[in-house]
C-alpha cells in the first residue's frame, strides 16, 4: 500500500524528541485548523487552503502516532487506544461541523455524515472488545480516503463556482421536501445506504462469533474472557 510504503520511509526521519503524543495532538490541532478554517470559508475563500493543510496535518499525526509508537517499541495499547481513538471522535466532529457550516455543503448534510461515522465508530469500538479485531475501514474506505474525499470536495465546489448547486432547494417533491436541499436528500439516502451495508456487517459478525460460541460460557469465563486482549492490525 503506498500510504505504508510513505509512512514507513518517513518513520526513521521523525527527530527522536518528538513522541507519538506529540503527532497525536498535532493532528488533533490539524482538525481544529480544518473546522473553524472551513466555518471561516463562509466569510471569504482565502481561508480554504488553511483547511486543506489542516487536513495534511490531521493526516500526519493521526496516521504517525501508532506506528511511531510501534518503530520506537514503546506502545502503550490501552493508552494509545483510548486516547487516538477519543481524540478522532471529536477531531472528526470538528471537520465535519466546519464543513456543514461552510458554503460547500449543507449543515444537514453534514449532519447525516457525522451521524453515520459516528455509528461506524461505534461498531469498530464494540468488535474489539468482543473478538479483539480493530478494523481500519470499511469496503477500502478509511480515515485517510475521508480526508481526501473532503479536501478534493471542498477544493471542486470552489473551483467550479458550485456553491449555489450544493445548497440549491427543491420544491416539486411534495410538500415533506419543499426548500430542501437536494444534496440532503442525496447524502441522507447515501447515508441510510451505508448503514444498511454495517447492519449486514453486524449480522455477518454475530453469526461468526455465534458459531464460535456454540454454548454458553460459565459466569466466571465470562470475567476471565471480557479481561484477555488480543489485537490483530
Amino acid at each position: 500500500m503506498a500510504e505504508q510504503s510513505a509512512i514507513s520511509a518517513i518513520l526513521p526521519l521523525i527527530p527522536s524528541k518528538v513522541s507519538p503524543d506529540h503527532l497525536t495532538y498535532l493532528g488533533f490541532a490539524g482538525a481544529i485548523v480544518t473546522g473553524f478554517s472551513l466555518a471561516a470559508s463562509s466569510l471569504s475563500a482565502a481561508f480554504l487552503p488553511l483547511a486543506v493543510l489542516g487536513l495534511l496535518l490531521n493526516w500526519f499525526g493521526d496516521s504517525f502516532d501508532g506506528s511511531l509508537a510501534r518503530f520506537r517499541s514503546t506502545e502503550r495499547p490501552r493508552y494509545g487506544f483510548l486516547l487516538d481513538h477519543s481524540i478522532d471522535l471529536v477531531a472528526t466532529t470538528f471537520i465535519l461541523v466546519g464543513l456543514g457550516v461552510s458554503p460547500y455543503m449543507p449543515f444537514d448534510s453534514a449532519c447525516f455524515a457525522l451521524l453515520t461515522y459516528l455509528l461506524f465508530c461505534g461498531y469498530v469500538y464494540i468488535k474489539v472488545a468482543a473478538d479483539g479485531v480493530h478494523r481500519l475501514d470499511f469496503c477500502g474506505f478509511g480515515a485517510t480516503e475521508f480526508r481526501i474525499m473532503v479536501a478534493l470536495w471542498v477544493l471542486m465546489v470552489h473551483a467550479l463556482g458550485l456553491e449555489a448547486f450544493v445548497n440549491q432547494t427543491t420544491s416539486h417533491l411534495g410538500p415533506y421536501f419543499t426548500d430542501v436541499p437536494v444534496l440532503d436528500i442525496a447524502t441522507g439516502l447515501a447515508c441510510c445506504v451505508a448503514c444498511l451495508g454495517l447492519f449486514r456487517v453486524i449480522l455477518r459478525d454475530a453469526a461468526m462469533l455465534r458459531s464460535a460460541e456454540p454454548v454458553p460460557f460459565v459466569a466466571g469465563k465470562v470475567v476471565e474472557l471480557l479481561k484477555t486482549e488480543k489485537r490483530s492490525a
